[in-house]
C-alpha cells in the first residue's frame, strides 16, 4: 500500500506530526489532506503518474530482468535436448567381477 489514512485527537497533535519527518523502509513520509491528488503509482504528491520517475526505474529493471532471462534460456540451448541424448555420451567402465 502507498498511503495511509491517519487521524489525530486534535491539531496540536496533527500539527506536532506533520512538522517532523519520518521515513519508513527508505521513504520520506508526506502529509496531504484527503483531497489532495496524488500519485497513484508511487503515493506522493506533486505529479500524476504519467509523470512518474518510479515508474520509468521499474520498467529499466524489468528491461534487465528479460535481459538476464534470455543469456540463461541461449545458454541452455547449447545443451543436451533430451535425457537420451545427455546419457548417449556417459559410458561408464562396466564393474570388474571379483575373484
Amino acid at each position: 500500500m502507498k498511503y495511509a489514512f491517519v487521524y489525530f485527537k486534535n491539531d496540536e497533535d496533527f500539527s506536532i506530526a506533520t512538522n517532523n519527518v519520518y521515513e519508513y523502509e527508505g521513504q520520506q513520509l508526506e502529509w496531504s489532506p484527503l483531497d489532495t491528488k496524488s500519485c497513484h503509482r508511487c503515493g506522493y504528491t506533486g505529479h500524476v503518474a504519467k509523470e512518474c520517475q518510479t515508474e520509468l526505474r521499474q520498467r529499466s529493471n524489468k528491461l534487465n530482468r528479460n535481459q538476464l532471462l534470455q543469456q540463461f534460456k541461449n545458454r541452455n540451448k547449447s545443451r543436451f535436448n533430451s535425457y537420451a541424448d545427455a546419457t548417449k555420451g556417459n559410458r561408464y567402465p562396466t564393474n570388474r567381477q571379483r575373484h
